[in-house]
């Protein structure tokens, strides 16, 4: 007999899991959207062919209910037994091959000789892929493998990931080819010709880059230059003070450096963008203090440039 005044092992929740599959029953409907739709859900959801969810979960009743509770409690993780983890585990492996025949290939000396430019756009894009890897981990559920359990809280996952894997993948996401492929454009400008490559590699950390759109205002004249300015993307239009073009400046082009070595340098033309455009800036400030340690470069730097100065046709903007 039940007394409210007493527990009763009689009161108990009793989940009751239907036949149907959770995705048969939370998306209704028929059709190519409502079939889509189970297909892309399904893909970060526990498989069921996975053989390592059977070591877990022991029955496909359990999976079953595994799957139950991801949907309808954590549907935006994804399961670390799911389709989608395991179609990117092995994409990543090959990602890194590839990663790794592209950078040995790019920091050797046949760079420039064999494809060009190629490997480096091939190696551009990997890294991004590498830098997206860092969000599908953060996003995945994690396996305790002394508990058997699969831990799918968020907070619980990016904690542990941050305390355990965080700093071994933020280390392979560096993105090591743009610091190279901006290293060696900066490299080609005259005036940084033949600078130690550690050098150069610090100069490009030091760049900002300011997006400019169109018809912006990017340098006026009579006023003092904060620095180099190097146009990434884009294109820009020089202007007299009088305001008649005199020229464009597209990707790889530069002005300002003067501004680096001394403080009397002034511009002398409008630089407005007629594109929306990509500038990268090194403060002067910032130069200043890296070339601390190399006075012999900027003083042959400071009067390379004063010399290009003093020739009319080779004047700074």
């Amino acid at each position: 007999m039940y007394n409210k005044d007493q527990e009763s092992y009689y009161d108990h929740r009793c989940l009751i899991v239907p036949q149907k599959d959770v995705l048969q029953i939370d998306i209704v409907g028929g059709g190519f959207i409502i079939g889509f739709k189970r297909w892309w859900n399904d893909l970060f959801l526990l498989s069921y062919s996975d053989r390592r969810a059977w070591l877990y979960f022991t029955s496909s009743r359990n999976m079953h209910l595994e799957r139950f509770k991801q949907y309808r409690q954590y549907r935006n993780r994804i399961h670390p037994f799911s389709k989608f983890r395991n179609i990117w585990d092995c994409l990543m492996v090959h990602v890194f091959i590839l990663h790794t025949i592209a950078f040995h290939h790019n920091t050797s000396v046949l760079f420039g000789k064999v494809f060009h430019m190629f490997f480096y756009y091939v190696a551009l894009c990997v890294e991004l892929i590498v830098i997206a890897d860092l969000v599908v981990n953060l996003e995945t559920g994690i396996i305790d493998s002394q508990t058997k359990r699969i831990i799918l809280d968020t907070k619980q996952g990016i904690l542990n990931y941050c305390c355990t894997k965080l700093f071994l993948h933020c280390g392979s996401a560096i993105p090591l080819q743009w610091i190279m492929l901006l290293s060696k454009r900066i490299a080609r400008l005259p005036f940084f010709s033949g600078w130690p490559p550690e050098l150069m590699q610090q100069i490009v950390l030091a760049l900002t880059q300011n997006i400019f759109l169109t018809g912006d205002i990017v340098a006026e004249p009579w006023m003092s230059g904060d620095g180099l300015m190097i146009v990434d993307v884009g294109e820009l239009a020089v202007y007299s003070a009088q305001e008649h073009e005199t020229g464009h400046l597209i990707d790889g082009d530069y002005f300002g450096e003067l501004s680096l070595v001394t403080d009397k340098e002034v511009r002398m033309s409008y630089v407005i963008a007629i594109t929306s455009c990509k500038v990268l800036i090194l403060k002067k400030t910032v130069f200043r203090i890296l070339m601390r340690d190399h006075a012999d470069l900027f003083s042959r730097l400071r009067l390379q440039l004063m010399q290009k100065n003093r020739i009319p046709e080779h004047q700074t903007v």
